[in-house]
């Protein structure tokens, strides 16, 4: 069953770059007229942008209105009030969570806004798991986003999750393919440290992302949060991989063990719950940690044990 799905995920998959390479081939309303939906296009930084819903970025710029039936509209998209952003997410949310259901995934994964690394979405991991589980029904939820420890576990599967998806926790792993520099500031950062931001973007453009703050993150902010190619330091390289190529400041990655320079520099990915991660340990001690959340969850009112069974 599990082979299956994933043959599926990966026929989907294909079928995503072939609907990628249609979309670069056809015309705005070629593209229309075969989705019979509504389309939206503008430009941004001097680039197209295609979406089937009001893109948020053009607000109060020109946004192109393609209907399913060939008519145009051109529109300028007013800034939405903050009870109309919060509708327009979570209508968003809700047909995700639905596409994913029917696409025949075997679980789905609701990340918070508390997690290290790319992150997309505005809601914290309490009120999402809720939301996500109670539209998905019987499909597994993985709950993400600041669970580090037994406590954050029991408190994913109160919520109604089958599991967690932990991440910053296993950057103070042993086994961990880290930089040193960056493990020490993971075991003695807190959640007031890290930031949320699109700020390290080079290689991977547009995606928000939560990394600790250092030198680049702060001389940024300092500078007022300026955009490319007005950032400070933008050009500078910062560090050096093994084959001797350099690394932009500003670049994606985040450093490994055998990277020399400035590593410190670097996009050094970490959630808010860094501040519950203080030791270094092997991976399997990590786990065998976490696991005991489970025994706790039966405990807690209102938790099936069956929840607990399926984790």
């Amino acid at each position: 069953m599990a082979s299956e799905s994933l043959r599926s995920l990966g026929v989907a998959r294909l079928v995503s770059l072939a609907a990628l390479a249609t979309l670069a081939a056809c015309s705005f309303g070629a593209l229309a007229a075969d989705s019979g939906r509504v389309i939206y296009q503008c430009e941004l930084n001097g680039k197209k942008v295609t979406s089937d819903r009001l893109i948020p970025e053009c607000v109060n710029k020109e946004q192109r209105q393609l209907n399913a039936d060939g008519s145009l509209n051109r529109i300028i998209a007013p800034v939405p009030t903050a009870d109309e952003r919060t509708e327009l997410d979570q209508k968003q949310r809700d047909a995700d969570a639905k596409r994913a259901a029917d696409a025949g995934f075997d679980l789905v994964v609701a990340q918070g806004r508390e997690a290290g690394g790319h992150v997309r979405g505005d809601m914290g991991t309490m009120t999402l798991v809720p939301q996500v589980v109670d539209i998905l029904g019987k499909l597994p939820v993985l709950a993400g986003g600041g669970i580090v420890d037994r406590r954050g576990v029991a408190a994913a599967i109160a919520l109604g999750a089958r599991g967690v998806w932990v991440g910053t926790r296993f950057l103070a792993a042993t086994e961990a393919n880290i930089h040193p520099q960056y493990r020490q500031l993971v075991l003695t950062s807190n959640g007031d440290n890290t930031l949320y931001s699109e700020l390290f973007d080079i290689g991977w453009p547009n995606a928000p992302l939560r990394t600790l703050k250092n030198a680049t993150t702060r001389n940024w902010e300092a500078a007022g949060r300026p955009a490319t190619p007005r950032r400070p330091g933008e050009g500078e390289h910062v560090a050096r991989r093994p084959d001797g190529s350099e690394i932009p400041r500003y670049f994606f990655g985040s450093p490994t063990r055998d990277i020399t320079g400035d590593a410190e520099a670097m996009a050094l990915y970490a959630g808010e719950g860094v501040g519950l991660v203080h030791a270094e340990q092997p991976a399997a001690a990590i786990v065998s940690e976490l696991a005991a959340g489970l025994n706790i969850a039966p405990g807690i009112a209102g938790v099936r044990k069956s929840s607990t069974r399926s984790a």
